[in-house]
C-alpha cells in the first residue's frame, strides 16, 4: 500500500469526501442489430440492447493501470446458442452454445463507439437461436466457450437455409 502526502488537512482516508463530477464514470451499452439477406436485399429484423458482463468493467479498471484492454477485450467472435435461460450480468458463457463465427469488419464508428459485423450464410448455419453472445480475448478463438464473453442477449429466430444474417454489434462507450 502507498501512502501519498496530502496538501489538505489530514483525514482518515475514509472520512474524505469528493466531489462526483458526471465525467468520472464510464458507462458502456451494448446494441445488436440482426439483418436477414435474401436475394441481395438486407432487411433488418431486430435490435436488441444487452447486459455487458461484469468482468468487462473489471478489465476496463484495470486497463489504467497494467493490463492490455485488448489483450483481454479485443471482439473476436459471435456465438449463436439455443438456451433461452435469463441472461445475468455474471455470465461467463452461453446457456447451450450451437455455433460461431469469426468477425468480417471491426472500426471505430463515432466517438466511443465500436462496430463489428458478424456475418452468417446460407449455408454455414440454419437452424434456432435463442441466444447471442459476442466473445474476445486472445484466448476466444472458433472452439465452444472459448474466450472472454463480453456481452450476451437472448433472441428467439428461426434462421433457414435460404438466407443469410448480417448481426452488427455497437459497443458504445460514454460518460452519462
Amino acid at each position: 500500500m502507498y501512502y501519498i502526502k496530502r496538501r489538505y488537512p489530514k483525514a482518515h482516508p475514509k472520512k474524505l469526501k469528493y466531489k462526483k463530477n458526471s465525467v468520472d464514470f464510464l458507462s458502456l451499452d451494448g446494441l445488436y442489430k440482426m439483418y436477414s439477406i435474401r436475394n441481395g436485399i438486407k432487411t433488418q429484423v431486430d435490435e436488441k440492447h444487452n447486459l455487458i458482463m461484469n468482468d468487462v468493467y473489471v478489465k476496463v479498471v484495470r486497463a489504467f493501470t497494467v493490463y492490455s484492454l485488448a489483450y483481454h477485450y479485443q471482439i473476436r467472435y459471435l456465438a449463436l446458442g439455443d438456451d433461452n435461460t435469463a441472461v445475468t450480468a455474471s455470465d461467463t458463457t452461453l446457456g447451450n452454445e450451437t455455433y460461431r463465427t469469426r468477425y468480417v469488419v471491426r472500426a471505430e464508428t463515432g466517438t466511443g463507439v465500436l462496430t463489428t459485423d458478424f456475418y452468417i450464410t446460407d449455408s454455414e448455419f440454419a437452424g434456432t437461436i435463442e441466444e447471442l453472445g459476442v466473445f474476445g480475448g486472445t484466448f476466444a478463438v472458433d472452439t465452444t466457450d472459448a474466450g472472454n464473453l463480453l456481452s450476451h442477449v437472448l433472441w428467439n429466430y428461426e434462421k433457414e437455409n435460404t438466407e443469410e444474417l448480417l448481426i452488427e454489434y455497437q459497443l458504445t462507450a460514454s460518460a452519462p
